[in-house]
């Protein structure tokens, strides 16, 4: 049973190394990303917004 002690403990730190990376890239909040804001949006006339065109 210990043979195998080292490679599980290899594998779960590389396992711990890519969940935190997981969570880094997707907290992450660059300058250059385009976002909605739902607020702004819902607060837009729709009359103005909607151009009929014929």
């Amino acid at each position: 049973h210990t043979y195998y002690f080292y490679f599980f403990i290899l594998a779960s730190l590389i396992l711990l190394v890519a969940m935190l990376g997981a969570i880094v890239l997707t907290l992450h909040k660059g300058v250059h990303i385009r976002r909605q804001d739902v607020f702004e949006q819902n607060t837009r006339e729709f009359a103005k917004t909607v151009i009929k065109v014929s």
